[in-house]
């Protein structure tokens, strides 16, 4: 597992740094699990808040097919073959109230959770990061106690412990992956940006713009990647929805 070293250098000499020690519910663990974080600002690791912390490391991919963006939920599921259905159905009553009581255990002609191979009857179980994107083995890390993740914001860093650790494999989607350079391609590049643009105009709007206006550079900002967004596109899109006076599109 890749272990970067936050030295002097990355945090500077006037660096402020802040150790959160994460709330403990009252309940224990079971609290910790039901609860959905409602708000966005939940989501960082900058909050003191009462979470557990989960690296996970793509290891095989230098870019996955398809990568979760903040706020998507996923889950860690152990999968387990049995001999037989009554095996498999046996082990699951038998695991209630263990450590074991989140695993699949799977009968003999039941499919396998990943295309890319099998699960031997009685072998070791596989554990598989899931969500409605897509599917990829995982394999847990041993985490250190000098083991730390630094997270920056607003100038100041935030010091949190990590509660474990995973390699993830190759990603098998469950959606359709959009081909680059192709028609439907193209149009998913354009809504992208219409939406960006329509919400910017509303959130000016709400602010108490009267004439809410954005510029070239905006957009240009927003959209660096220029082989996907280039300039010539980005421009064309802002004139469907905007009129161009002084330097700037109302």
């Amino acid at each position: 597992f890749h272990r970067p070293v936050a030295s002097q250098a990355i945090v500077g000499s006037s660096g402020q740094l802040q150790f959160i020690r994460r709330r403990r519910p009252k309940a224990g663990p079971a609290q910790i699990a039901g609860q959905i974080p409602k708000k966005r600002i939940e989501l960082s690791c900058a909050t003191k808040d009462p979470f557990r912390v989960s690296l996970f490391e793509y290891c095989v991919e230098r870019t996955p097919v398809i990568l979760p963006i903040s706020g998507t939920g996923s889950r860690l599921v152990t999968y387990a073959r049995k001999s037989s259905s009554q095996a498999a159905t046996q082990a699951s009553v038998n695991a209630q109230g263990t450590a074991d009581a989140d695993t699949v255990f799977m009968a003999p002609e039941d499919p396998p959770p990943l295309h890319a191979g099998d699960i031997k009857v009685d072998h070791p179980p596989l554990s598989v990061l899931e969500s409605n994107l897509g599917s990829a083995p995982a394999l847990k890390q041993a985490t250190r106690s000098t083991d730390f993740l630094l997270v920056r914001r607003d100038g100041k860093y935030f010091v949190r412990e990590i509660d474990s650790m995973l390699s993830i494999g190759s990603v098998e989607p469950r959606v359709e992956v959009i081909s680059p350079n192709t028609e439907r391609f193209k149009r998913y590049v354009k809504d992208r940006v219409l939406l960006w643009i329509l919400r910017e105009f509303l959130k000016q709007k709400k602010a108490g713009s009267s004439k809410p206006s954005l510029k070239k550079s905006d957009v240009y900002e927003a959209f660096d990647r220029r082989r996907t967004y280039p300039e010539t596109s980005l421009v064309k899109t802002l004139k469907e929805l905007s009129s161009f006076e002084h330097g700037n599109y109302f």
